[in-house]
C-alpha cells in the first residue's frame, strides 16, 4: 500500500502543472494539446480517446459526461505522430462539424490546466441540463401524482424512463385489513421475494392435489393454540423471585450452557464483565441461600439464550416449537416479572445488563417477533434516559472508572441490537437524530480492570484482539450504518446508481479496515472470538452493499449499465453465506439464530440468478453451479436453525420455492421434478417436527396437561392411541392448497407458516 502511494504521488508530482504566478514569472512554455478527454485527464487515467466517448468512460457507465477540451483543426491531423492520436483527432473533427455542443474548444492563450478543467466542467453540465431539458419536454408521459406528493419526477434519458434515479417498485410488507395491519420497509431480510413474482405461479402449480388429510395435523394445531395460550398466559402471570434458583438445571447443564454463552455470544455483545461474573457464580454453588436475585436473573438469561445452541440436547418439540424454546420463555418469563418490580429510581448495572440480556433472549428465540422492532426501542429509550449515550466523564468522580467502561458496553451494545432491530424491520434506526458523545469502549481485557480500579488502561491498538474488539471497531462505523438504514428505508427518497457507487466506495473503505488477527499472536482459547468478530464486522456492513444495488440489479437486463449491480448482489451475498456455514460447520448458532443473513443472502442469489438466465445462452456456468449449491446449503442452515427453535418455517418453504424457480427455469424440461423436489424438501422437514414430539413434557404454566396428552393421542400409561409417532404423517407429495400471492407476501409478517390458515399444513 505505501509503495502504490509513494508511486501516484511521484506521478503526481511529476503531472502538477505550473500555479498560475508562474506564467508571470518567467517565458511561458509552448504546452501540447490534450487530446484525452476530461474526467481521464482530471483522475491522471490513460484515455483510448475515442469518440463520441472514451472506452474507460463507456465502461464505467459515463458515457453521456464524457468530454473533450479541444477543437481540432486540419493541421491537427497532419500533424499528429500517434496513430491513435490522429485517430482521435479525425473523430474530433468530425463530431465537431454536427454542431458546437458536442465539444469544446480551448482558448487560445495560455492559461493553467486547472482552469481549462473548470470550464470544461461547466460547459459539460450546461451540455447536460439541455439534453435533461430536451428529454423531459419529450417524454411520452410525466408521472404527475409525485410532484402534486413534493416528490422529484422520475429521470428520463433519450426520452426514455430509467431507473437510476426512481426505485422500480416501492420495496414493502404491508398487509392486512382495518388497523389489523403489518408493515415491514425495504430492508427487511425476505424482501427480495416482493420482486420475485414467478413465485406466485410456481407455489400455485406445486398442489397436485386437494383432498389432505385433516386428522394427521389437527392435533399439532390444537397443541399450538394451548401451548399459546399458556404462553401468553406466563408472561402475565404474577411472578415469584424465590422460584429462580429451583429453574436451575444441574450445574453440569448449567456449566455447560454458561461456557457455551461466555464462548459464543460475549465476544460481540458485551453486557457482562467476565471475571466479575465467575466470581459470583462459583459462590452461587458454594452457598445458594446467599444468591442475589438479580444475579439469578443474569444467569437464567443467559441460559435461555445458549439452551436453543446446546448440542448435548435432543432435539424434541411440543407443537411446532421446541422444548428448547419453551424453556428459554419460561425463564425470560420469570425474570421479566421480577425486572418489573424493581424501581428504576435506584437502578444498578446489573438491570441494565438484564434488559440487553433479555431483550437476546427474546431476538434469539423469536419471542413475540411482531413486538421485538418496539422492544428495541424501548431498550435504547430507556438507555437513553439513563444518559448512557453521555461521555460519562461528565460525571466527573461520581461514577467509578469501572462503571464508566461498562456504561460505554451497555450503550454500544443497546446502539447494535437496536439497529438490527430497525434493519429487520425496515424502519430507520431511532437513533439517527439522537447527538451522542459516549466514548466507544475501551478494546481491553476484562481482567485489566475491577470493580475497584482507581482508573482505567489505555486502550489497545486495534490490531491487538480483545473481547471488546468487536464494539470498538464496530463503533467507527455505527454513524454510517445508520444513515444508511434510513436512506434505503426513505420510501419518499430515490437514490441515483451515482450515489450507490459512491456509498460502495465508503463502505468497502470500512471493510478494508477491519484488522486481520494472525492467529499465532492470538491466544488459543480467543481464536474463535476473533473469527466470529471479524465474520460480523464484515457481514454487517456488506449486506448494505447488496441492498443498496438491488434495485438496479433488479434492472440489468434493460441496461447493461447495472450489470456491475447485479454482480456485486450476487459476490456480497455469496460471501455472507460463506461466513454462516462456516460457523454452523463448528456448530457456533450465535450469528445465524439471531440474525437473517442467511433468508436475506440466498433469495437475493435465487432472484438475481433467475433474472440473469433470461438474458444467457447458456443455461448453467460453473458460478451459477456454485452458488445453486450455496442456496441449497442456505436451506440447509435454515433447517437447522428450526429444529433448534421451531420458529422460520413459512421463510424456509419460501426459499425453497424460489430455488425451485430457478432451477425451473433453467431446466425447462426437468420443471415437475424441481417443484416436486421444493415441495418434498418442506415436507420432510415437516414429518420431522412431527415425529419428534416429546410426549412427557410440561410446558411451562400448563396445568391441564391432560388436555394436550388428549389432543396428542396420549394415554396414561404413556403410550399412544391411535396415532403412530414413528410413521410419517404425511407421505407421498405434498398436497398443498392454492396459494394466493397475498399469502405468499405476508408470509414473513406471520408468526409461523401455519398461521396463513392453510388447511393441511
Amino acid at each position: 500500500m505505501s509503495f502504490s502511494i509513494r508511486s501516484m504521488q511521484t506521478q503526481f508530482s511529476l503531472r502538477r502543472p505550473g500555479s498560475p504566478n508562474d506564467a508571470l514569472g518567467g517565458e511561458a512554455k509552448r504546452r501540447r494539446k490534450a487530446y484525452s478527454c476530461t474526467d481521464c485527464r482530471r483522475r491522471k487515467l490513460k484515455c483510448d480517446r475515442a469518440f463520441p466517448s472514451c472506452g474507460r468512460c463507456s465502461k464505467a457507465g459515463n458515457a453521456e459526461t464524457c468530454v473533450y477540451s479541444f477543437m481540432p483543426d486540419e493541421a491537427d491531423v497532419q500533424n499528429a505522430s500517434d496513430p491513435g492520436q490522429k485517430v482521435a483527432v479525425d473523430s474530433a473533427l468530425h463530431v465537431s462539424s454536427r454542431g458546437p455542443d458536442m465539444s469544446f474548444r480551448a482558448p487560445d492563450t495560455t492559461i493553467t490546466s486547472k482552469l481549462i478543467e473548470q470550464d470544461c466542467r461547466i460547459q459539460a453540465l450546461e451540455s447536460q441540463v439541455r439534453l435533461l431539458e430536451f428529454s423531459l419536454n419529450h417524454a411520452s408521459r410525466l408521472d404527475e401524482s409525485l410532484i402534486k406528493r413534493g416528490q422529484s419526477p422520475p429521470h428520463y434519458e433519450n426520452g426514455l424512463s430509467t431507473e437510476s434515479e426512481v426505485k422500480d417498485q416501492e420495496t414493502m410488507f404491508f398487509r392486512g385489513k382495518g388497523f389489523k395491519t403489518q408493515f415491514f420497509g425495504a430492508s427487511g431480510p425476505a424482501i427480495e421475494m416482493v420482486h420475485f413474482s414467478e413465485l406466485q405461479s410456481f407455489m400455485t402449480s406445486a398442489h397436485p392435489m386437494k383432498d389432505t388429510p385433516q386428522s394427521n395435523t389437527s392435533h399439532l394445531h390444537a397443541v399450538r393454540r394451548i401451548l399459546k395460550r399458556k404462553e401468553r398466559g406466563l408472561f402475565n402471570a404474577p411472578g415469584d423471585p424465590s422460584r429462580m434458583f429451583d429453574l436451575l438445571p444441574t450445574k453440569a447443564e448449567t456449566d455447560y450452557l454458561v461456557r457455551l454463552y461466555l464462548d459464543q455470544f460475549e465476544n460481540a455483545y458485551r453486557v457482562l464483565h467476565i471475571p466479575t461474573f465467575r466470581t459470583e457464580y462459583c459462590e452461587l454453588w458454594n452457598d445458594p441461600q446467599q444468591a442475589r436475585p438479580c444475579f439469578l436473573a443474569i444467569l437464567l438469561l443467559v441460559l435461555a439464550i445458549t439452551r436453543p445452541c446446546s448440542t448435548i440436547h435432543e432435539l424434541l418439540f411440543v407443537g411446532e416449537s421446541s422444548v428448547a424454546r419453551f424453556k428459554a420463555v419460561q425463564w425470560a418469563a420469570t425474570v421479566e416479572q421480577w425486572l418489573e418490580s424493581q424501581s428504576y429510581k435506584h437502578a444498578t448495572l446489573e438491570v441494565f445488563q438484564i434488559r440487553c440480556l433479555l431483550f437476546m433472549v427474546k431476538q434469539l428465540n423469536i419471542i413475540k417477533r411482531k413486538q421485538l422492532w418496539s422492544a428495541s426501542r424501548e431498550l435504547a429509550n430507556i438507555g437513553l434516559t439513563a444518559g448512557l449515550h453521555r461521555n460519562p466523564n461528565l460525571l466527573k468522580d461520581k461514577t467509578s472508572p469501572f462503571d464508566k467502561e461498562m456504561r460505554a458496553r451497555l450503550w454500544a451494545t443497546m446502539v447494535e441490537l437496536e439497529l438490527q432491530a430497525s434493519i429487520n424491520r425496515g424502519f430507520a434506526s431511532s437513533l439517527a437524530n439522537i447527538a451522542s458523545d459516549c466514548p466507544a469502549p475501551l478494546n481491553i481485557h476484562d481482567e485489566d480492570f475491577h470493580p475497584h480500579s482507581t482508573e482505567l488502561p489505555k486502550s489497545k491498538p486495534p490490531h491487538q484482539y480483545t473481547r471488546t474488539s468487536y464494539l470498538h471497531l464496530s463503533q467507527q462505523t455505527v454513524h454510517l450504518r445508520i444513515a444508511l438504514t434510513t436512506r434505503i428505508n426513505d420510501t419518499f427518497t430515490s437514490t441515483s446508481f451515482e450515489e450507490v457507487l459512491r456509498t460502495e466506495e465508503k463502505i468497502n473503505t470500512c471493510l478494508n479496515n477491519i484488522p486481520e488477527w494472525p492467529e499465532d499472536q492470538i491466544h488459543e482459547s480467543d481464536r474463535p472470538h476473533s473469527r466470529t468478530t471479524q465474520a460480523l464486522l464484515d457481514i454487517q456492513l456488506r449486506l448494505f452493499v447488496a441492498m443498496f444495488h438491488a434495485p438496479f440489479a433488479r434492472q440489468a437486463n434493460s441496461s447493461t449499465r447495472y450489470r456491475y449491480s447485479r454482480s456485486t448482489c450476487l459476490d456480497s451475498s455469496s460471501i455472507i453465506l460463506d461466513y454462516h456455514e462456516r460457523f454452523l460447520s463448528e456448530s457456533n448458532f450465535s450469528l445465524c439464530l439471531p440474525r437473517s443473513d442467511v433468508i436475506r443472502a440466498a433469495g437475493t442469489i435465487c432472484h438475481n440468478l433467475f433474472l440473469s438466465n433470461t438474458t444467457q445462452t447458456s443455461r448453467l456456468t460453473p458460478t451459477t453451479n456454485a452458488m445453486i449449491k450455496q442456496v441449497e446449503k442456505a436451506l440447509e442452515l435454515q433447517e437447522q436453525c428450526i429444529m433448534r427453535i421451531g420458529q422460520g418455517m413459512h421463510q424456509y418453504y419460501t426459499l425453497s420455492a424460489a430455488l425451485g424457480v430457478l432451477k425451473s427455469a433453467m431446466f425447462p424440461k426437468d420443471g415437475v421434478d424441481h417443484r416436486k423436489e421444493a415441495v418434498d424438501r418442506s415436507v420432510t422437514l415437516y414429518n420431522t417436527i412431527l415425529t419428534t414430539q416429546d410426549p412427557n413434557y410440561v410446558p411451562p404454566g400448563a396445568d391441564d396437561l391432560g388436555e394436550i396428552t388428549k389432543l396428542n393421542g396420549i394415554t396414561a400409561e404413556g403410550t399412544q392411541s391411535g396415532f403412530d409417532v414413528s410413521a410419517p404423517l404425511i407421505s407421498g407429495a405434498l398436497e398443498l392448497p392454492t396459494l394466493q400471492y397475498d399469502d405468499l407476501t405476508s408470509m414473513w409478517a406471520t408468526d409461523d407458516f401455519w398461521n396463513l390458515g392453510i388447511n393441511g399444513f
